[in-house]
């Protein structure tokens, strides 16, 4: 039976998608938060579908 992909917390998706707008790649996130390096697909597809970040209006 196939794997179901990883669900994430809220607050742990959050901090994740907000280091990789820092300018973190997906495979340091996958290092520092995941088991294996291997995982780093799992992280893209979470990062692509969050909302884009706001700016101030100037």
């Amino acid at each position: 039976m196939p794997r179901q992909p990883a669900t994430y917390p809220p607050a742990y998706r959050e901090q994740i998608i907000a280091l990789a707008r820092a300018g973190r790649t997906t495979k340091e996130l996958a290092k520092e938060f995941e088991p294996s390096p291997h995982w780093t697909p799992q992280i893209r597809p979470l990062i692509d579908t969050a909302k884009p970040a706001t700016t101030p209006a100037k």
